[in-house]
């Protein structure tokens, strides 16, 4: 209860539910959400520009409401070889760069570090530009390539090594 008002419940966690682990992390079991129907209303539905839609509920929920934890296993989730987050593993960056980019305001807001941010942006970028540059598809690349770049500018050697091993 929060304030006298059951709010959420969700899967047992063993770092406290804060934004900050939100943002970084798809920790929320969609199974494991228990909430009033007005929280689910305000938040909106899912959205269905990409894999991670639901990261992007939970943090929407979040901003509205806060979360409680439930120190005890509420769902069991089992990861086969043919799993969404094995086979479409470039869907399931694009969709965290999109959860990134889309609140790194509200991210920055709470107390976030920027260099921290960026470190993390250009992680994604790379894995991204790596996954298309193996697809063949050079020309979808090099905007990632190029963020990436700018995040690192020190990596060229790096990046040249990527665009020779692919291209």
């Amino acid at each position: 209860k929060y304030n006298g008002k059951t709010i959420f419940a969700l899967l047992k966690l063993n770092t406290p539910l804060s934004y900050m682990t939100l943002f970084w992390k798809d920790i929320v079991m969609t199974p494991s959400v228990v909430a009033r129907r007005g929280v689910f209303e305000k938040a909106g539905k899912f959205s269905s520009r990409m894999l991670c839609e639901h990261w992007d509920m939970w943090i929407r929920m979040f901003l509205r409401a806060p979360f409680i934890v439930v120190d005890r296993p509420l769902v069991i989730c089992r990861h086969l070889g043919d799993n969404i987050s094995q086979t479409r593993c470039l869907e399931m960056r694009m969709g965290e760069l999109y959860i990134r980019e889309k609140y790194k305001g509200e991210f920055i807001r709470r107390g976030g570090s920027k260099k921290e941010l960026s470190e993390r942006m250009y992680r994604i970028h790379k894995g991204i530009a790596r996954e298309l540059f193996r697809q063949g598809r050079v020309r979808e690349a090099r905007p990632h390539l190029w963020a990436w770049w700018k995040a690192r500018p020190l990596r060229l050697k790096v990046a040249w090594r990527l665009l020779r091993t692919y291209v």
